[in-house]
C-alpha cells in the first residue's frame, strides 16, 4: 500500500504544483473492546461505559469504568531510576480486582502527515508553492501583472 496521500495537483504550461503527505500509521497494539462485560463473584456487572456520541474509536478517550476504583503503582522503574506506574482497577462494591477487557485493534488508522510541496518534482517551501498556486489562479482568472 502506497503511504504518500496526494492533496492537489495544479498544473500549468507544463509545470505541476503537488502537495503531498505521509500517511502515519496509528494503529494501537491493543485497544479498548467494547463488547467487553464482567461480572464478578458477587454478582456486580462491570463494562467500559461510553457516553453518547463518544462510541466510534477517535473518541474512546472519553470511555470509563464507572463501577470500578483505579489504584496506581510502581510497575517498575526506567533505567534512569524514574518510575513507571501501572493501574490495577477494583470494584467499588467488594474490591474484586477486575482485569478490564482490551483486544487487538480489528483494522488499521492513519492519520496525514504534514505537507510536502514540489514544484516540477523538485521539493520547494510552502510560501514558494503558495506563490505559483496563485499565479495559476489569478491567471486563470485573468488578473494578471
Amino acid at each position: 500500500m502506497d503511504n504518500t496521500y496526494m492533496d492537489k495537483i495544479i498544473m500549468r504550461n507544463g509545470d505541476t504544483v503537488e502537495i503531498t503527505r505521509d500517511r502515519i500509521d496509528v494503529t494501537p497494539i491493543e485497544e479498548k473492546d467494547p463488547s467487553w462485560l464482567y461480572i464478578d463473584k458477587e454478582g456486580h456487572e462491570h463494562r467500559w461505559h461510553i457516553p453518547h456520541g463518544a462510541n466510534d474509536w477517535s473518541k474512546d478517550h472519553l470511555w470509563s469504568l464507572p463501577t470500578l476504583r483505579a489504584v496506581s503503582y510502581i510497575y517498575c522503574h526506567s533505567y534512569d531510576g524514574e518510575p513507571i506506574y501501572g493501574v490495577h482497577y477494583y470494584c467499588k462494591r467488594c474490591g474484586e480486582l477486575i482485569k478490564p477487557g482490551w483486544g487487538v485493534s480489528c483494522w488499521r488508522r492513519f492519520i496525514l502527515g504534514p505537507p510536502y510541496f514540489h514544484i516540477n518534482g523538485v521539493l520547494v517551501s510552502q510560501e514558494r508553492a503558495k506563490l505559483a498556486i496563485k499565479e495559476i489562479e489569478d491567471e486563470s482568472s485573468g488578473k494578471t501583472g
